[in-house]
């Protein structure tokens, strides 16, 4: 699967988390050309489940390097 890194203005709670711990969050592609926070904010669920396998999959290679 193919994914691109991208700054972000969003802070959320990994705002106040990246001061105990390093933060990282995952962004899943909007219907809607990006729009967020706002009615018509829509990811398909498609989108949310590949979301979901890069946040396994992290946590997964988290694992084994400890």
């Amino acid at each position: 699967m193919e994914h691109i890194s991208l700054l972000s203005g969003a802070g959320h709670d990994a705002q106040e988390i990246a001061a105990l711990c390093p933060t990282a969050m995952i962004f899943v592609r909007g219907e809607y050309d990006g729009i967020s926070h706002n009615p018509r904010e829509y990811s398909s669920p498609q989108a949310c489940a590949h979301g979901v396998d890069v946040l396994a999959t992290t946590l997964l290679r988290l694992v084994d390097q400890h």
